[in-house]
């Protein structure tokens, strides 16, 4: 629920903000913090509020919503830089490298978790602020790129 409910939000908090006047550039770097932050708050409470199941799948639901806020944001970039072919094959190549990502954490979640799902929800702590780092670093202006 957490994550369809993110998923809806994201899109439609930023295209209200673009609505309003806001660049595209201001709008999504506005969601994919909002929606980081409450990805970030969420694993943190997990990590040290989680001791009942109950507690740990509403913890879960606020990172789920969080991640699904801001990837729906961070997966538009491509139209919002480009057009034509080169959204797909830059979608395209955004799906491959999620996807190796998976293969990779599907082999060392068991290993690193195996006394403990703790270090798991740290390391997702520490990736989320990477992530929103990777955005303002890489896309200083969300705008379409000019043609040489």
């Amino acid at each position: 629920m957490g994550a369809a409910i993110g998923s809806i939000s994201g899109g439609y908090y930023s295209g209200k903000l673009i609505s309003k006047g806001n660049t595209v550039n201001k709008a999504r770097k506005t969601a994919i913090v909002i929606g980081a932050a409450i990805m970030f708050l969420g694993l943190v409470a997990a990590i040290l509020f989680a001791n009942t199941p109950l507690k740990f799948v509403i913890m879960a639901a606020f990172v789920l919503f969080g991640f699904q806020f801001t990837i729906g944001n961070i997966q538009t970039l491509p139209s919002d830089l480009f057009s034509g072919k080169s959204v797909g094959s830059l979608a395209r190549i955004g799906g491959s490298i999620a996807v190796f990502a998976v293969i990779i954490m599907n082999f060392l979640v068991p290993v690193i978790s195996q006394k403990s799902f703790v270090p798991i929800f740290m390391m997702f702590a520490v990736f989320v602020p990477l992530g929103v780092l990777a955005i303002y670093t890489f896309a200083k202006n969300i705008a379409p790129v000019e043609k040489n």
